[in-house]
């Protein structure tokens, strides 16, 4: 099933494991013909229309190319993507982990910058392959571009929600706003539509916690460098989690015992640490 053309709003539309939910306010082009009940498209211009009572969405296969409910077979076709620039971090984007303040247990290994505003707490030093900075003039530098980039971050336009826990989920570029805290209790996957460039931003107004074994999967050109996480509350990774992305929290980051993160730990309060490995990308 061949989709083509581009939605009414900016909106980039989310794709799971199965299938492509696009919301009835949006219009797209598929192949001419009625997809499914409540779903119809017009012979003329191809808007998929929802017209059942009430509110509804189109469910369109796009994964496999097959639409499951017609038999439509054909190669899918690229997904509409919003071209979003990545977040400037200014110094702070040489910074594996930043915070207020850093507790650490275990043997953690940082790919990266240390920094914090106190002295880093707890019974070892985590391993630094990089600078550390305590309470100097870089770590003030540091956490000056951190809350710069946090408020660019949480400041830009979204193209699309999410809500609740995305194991199982694919998602393409774009930036994605939830109003409520946000799980990650399986695999999560981030899919770059084939663009090395490809950006995605996550505002969480609330919390976000990922579960033990979790991990946050990239595909098809997707980056860790270009994945960035707004958090407006606390931000907990599982034990032996794997996650992808930079994290900017305005409250605690907390990394589960042996989790590791491809990207970045910044808090603007407390970090905790136990046997982990932070690389920046």
């Amino acid at each position: 099933m061949a989709l083509t053309g581009s939605p009414t709003s900016s909106q980039p539309y989310n794709v799971d494991a199965s299938s492509n939910d696009v919301a009835a306010t949006l219009a797209y082009t598929v192949d001419g013909s009625t997809n499914s009940a409540g779903c119809a498209v017009d012979a003329t211009t191809g808007a998929v229309t929802f017209t059942g009572t009430g509110a509804g969405t189109c469910t369109i296969d796009v994964n496999s190319g097959v639409d499951t409910t017609n038999g439509y077979a054909a190669a899918p076709q690229a997904q509409q993507v919003l071209t979003v620039a990545p977040v400037g971090l200014g110094t702070a984007g040489a910074y594996a982990v930043l915070g207020t303040t850093v507790t650490n247990g275990g043997a953690t290994v940082l790919n990266g910058y240390l920094g914090s505003s106190s002295p880093i707490a707890g019974p070892e030093l985590p391993t630094v392959n990089g600078q550390t900075h305590v309470g100097d003039s870089s770590d003030v530098q540091a956490q000056t571009d951190l809350g710069l980039a946090y408020d660019a971050a949480r400041g830009l336009t979204h193209t699309a929600t999410f809500s609740g826990d995305q194991n199982g989920l694919t998602l393409l570029p774009g930036v994605y706003y939830a109003g409520a805290a946000i799980a990650v209790t399986g695999t999560m996957t981030l899919n770059g539509g084939g663009d090395p460039n490809a950006v995605f931003v996550f505002q969480v107004e609330a919390a976000l916690n990922t579960g033990a074994s979790s991990a946050i999967v990239l595909t098809n050109g997707a980056k860790a460098s270009n994945v960035f996480w707004q958090v407006l509350g606390a931000a907990n990774t599982g034990a032996g989690s794997s996650f992808a992305g930079t994290i900017m929290a305005s409250g605690a980051i907390t990394l589960g015992a042996g989790a590791s993160v491809y990207g970045r730990a910044l808090s603007l309060a407390a970090i905790t640490l136990a046997a982990n490995t932070v690389t920046v990308p």
